[in-house]
């Protein structure tokens, strides 16, 4: 709870900058809504910045270009343009520059990760079903604009490490019911769902989830 109030105040705070910054450069005419879309805008981007998210940075930085082009009119193009310019140029950068490294849960809980070897596949425009087992332990996948299952054997080695990102597409997780699953993903017009009686906190994840969900979901089943 209190690394919840730490975010939730952290993300109020730029917000108030933020706005204070640009007071002196939005014009009379403009709207609470517009405010509240430019600031939104440039908290996403930097929110990809200091994650070191190509894709987050670049979506950030289309939202923030639709919405300043409301008053600048420097681009031809409208505010939903100019954001998926910003998400096919971070999607294209992410895809051809963007190493999968295998992320720690954190740096105090080194525990958590696996020496195991790496997975990696790509689901792009398409749909596919994978299933893990026992070697599964990192497993880095980008799915964009597809549809990917992933189905988790009982008998895997725990705990496993998903590195997604999701992009306009859906991933959904098939896993055993006694697991326990841990998220720590960014959600920028999209979702992460877990059946709640799966995120006991206090015990030891069975399945850590990281990565992205932009105009996406990743939905874990219980089976």
């Amino acid at each position: 709870m209190a690394n919840k109030n730490r975010i939730f105040w952290g993300i109020v705070l730029i917000l108030l900058a933020a706005a204070m910054v640009l007071k002196a450069f939005i014009p009379v005419s403009w709207n609470l809504a517009d405010i509240c879309y430019l600031v939104f805008a440039l908290v996403v981007a930097l929110y990809g910045l200091v994650n070191r998210s190509i894709l987050v940075t670049f979506t950030g930085l289309g939202l923030v270009a639709g919405a300043s082009n409301r008053w600048l009119d420097l681009i031809p193009l409208g505010d939903g343009s100019l954001f998926l310019v910003g998400v096919f140029l971070g999607l294209g950068c992410h895809l051809l520059f963007a190493k999968r490294p295998v992320y720690e849960w954190s740096a105090k809980q080194t525990r958590y990760t696996s020496n195991q070897a790496v997975t990696n596949f790509d689901v792009i425009m398409s749909s596919s079903n994978h299933y893990l087992h026992q070697n599964d332990n990192n497993v880095n996948a980008d799915v964009v604009m597809g549809n990917l299952n992933l189905y988790v054997d009982e008998n895997a080695s725990k705990p496993i490490t998903l590195n997604l990102d999701v992009i306009m597409g859906n991933v959904t997780i098939y896993v055993p019911a006694s697991w326990q699953v841990a998220t720590q993903t960014a959600n920028i017009m999209g979702a992460t769902k877990i059946p709640v009686e799966m995120t006991d906190y206090a015990a030891q994840p069975d399945l850590i989830i990281k990565g992205d969900a932009v105009m996406g979901s990743i939905i874990v089943k219980q089976v």
